[in-house]
């Protein structure tokens, strides 16, 4: 019997099998969250699993959630208070005083600086000027 093959993304070990999100499998969705049949070999320097059933590409390991990329409660109401302000500092009532009003572009330098304190700057090795 010829094996399927899929690849899977955000994989990790779990026992003697595999969970991820599969892409490809011809009898499943891609992106879904699967466990995969028992491992017959793993070699993950040739980024490829074979199963019982599928032979899988293996693409970017499962990486645990750090602080920084962690999304927490709190920022997310931070976040929504944020642009609530705003919206309300601003008068926006439909989508027209946005292009039609100077004062919500004047604002809008200092709005994006306080989404940037909240979610986090981009992480570079130098400023663009």
């Amino acid at each position: 019997m010829r094996k399927q093959k899929a690849r899977l993304e955000n994989w990790r070990v779990v026992g003697n099998q595999l969970r991820g999100d599969v892409y490809g499998h011809p009898l499943l969705r891609d992106g879904a969250d699967v466990s995969t049949s028992w491992i017959v070999n793993l070699d993950e320097q040739a980024k490829t699993c074979e199963t019982l059933n599928t032979i899988y590409r293996l693409g970017k390991p499962y990486a645990e959630p750090t602080a920084d990329t962690m999304i927490t409660m709190q920022n997310i109401v931070k976040l929504h208070e944020h642009c609530r302000k705003f919206i309300n500092d601003n008068r926006i009532s439909h989508a027209e005083v946005v292009h039609q009003t100077d004062r919500v572009i004047e604002n809008a330098y200092e709005f994006i600086e306080g989404i940037c304190d909240i979610v986090g700057y981009a992480k570079n090795d130098q400023d663009e000027a």
